[in-house]
């Protein structure tokens, strides 16, 4: 039995208990019989516990996987994409360095605000501030050339001073510097063109040889324009009308453009 006040376990028909000093009446003292207490919920709880036999350990695993379960269980999947996003990527980075280096670089005025290409086979024999002279490679003295001069324009008849000027030079002339009148005659051919947006006069010398079936050949070619109050003055020599030197001399004219200078 057991003592009602403290409840320490004693021997049957004890009257005091040895652990508190209570007097205990042995037909009421409690029992050492422990009662299982009644579920009084409507339902038997007991009915819905399963036994662990009963236990589905897939479904365990199902719900008890982590990452690393999804990454081993993918795996192949997983590495297919790192591998693909990895190739996007290099090509991405790939086609901006090509870009970055196929990119040209804006042009540049060579001479004042004129930009122009000339092709390798030309070397630059002067080559000054508002001066450039250009001959080409392996020909002799001045037979296939380039030559730029600009400057302040203070002229408005700049233009047809220079022809008129240039022009006259160019004619056969004897001691007295005067004009003769020998087989081979030149003349002049002046017009305008609008090239690259921007307007140059043009005068080409013909050559005449009247002694040749009327042959002419053109020698030499003058461009002239005015841009932002500086006149760009060219003259192109082919005097041995080489095609080459004419082929070479028209990719440099089609090239030509003025660009605004940087401050």
């Amino acid at each position: 039995m057991r003592c009602p006040k403290c409840g320490a376990f004693l021997e049957e028909n004890r009257t005091k208990c040895f652990m508190c000093g209570a007097d205990i009446d042995p037909n009421n003292a409690p029992t050492n019989e422990w009662k299982e207490e009644t579920n009084t919920l409507p339902f038997n709880k007991q009915s819905e516990e399963k036994s662990y036999k009963d236990i589905d350990l897939n479904e365990l695993k199902n719900n008890d996987k982590d990452i690393f379960d999804f990454f081993h269980d993918h795996k192949k999947a997983i590495i297919v994409l790192i591998i693909l996003i990895l190739l996007g990527v290099g090509a991405f980075v790939t086609y901006k360095i090509i870009k970055m280096k196929s990119t040209p670089e804006p042009d540049k005025p060579i001479i004042g605000s004129l930009f122009y290409e000339i092709g390798d086979e030309f070397t630059n024999v002067k080559k000054s501030q508002d001066t450039m002279v250009y001959t080409k490679t392996g020909s002799t003295g001045s037979d296939c050339s380039i030559t730029i001069n600009t400057g302040a324009s203070t002229d408005s008849n700049h233009v047809k001073q220079l022809f008129d000027k240039t022009f006259e030079k160019l004619q056969p002339k004897n001691e007295d510097e005067e004009a003769i009148d020998i087989t081979q005659q030149i003349e002049r051919d002046e017009s305008d063109y609008s090239m690259n947006g921007n307007l140059w006069y043009v005068m080409n010398v013909l050559y005449w040889n009247y002694n040749a079936n009327n042959f002419s050949t053109l020698k030499y070619q003058y461009l002239s324009s005015i841009y932002k109050g500086y006149y760009y003055d060219i003259e192109l020599a082919n005097y041995s009308n080489d095609p080459v030197c004419n082929a070479s001399l028209d990719t440099f004219r089609k090239s030509l453009k003025f660009i605004e200078q940087e401050e």
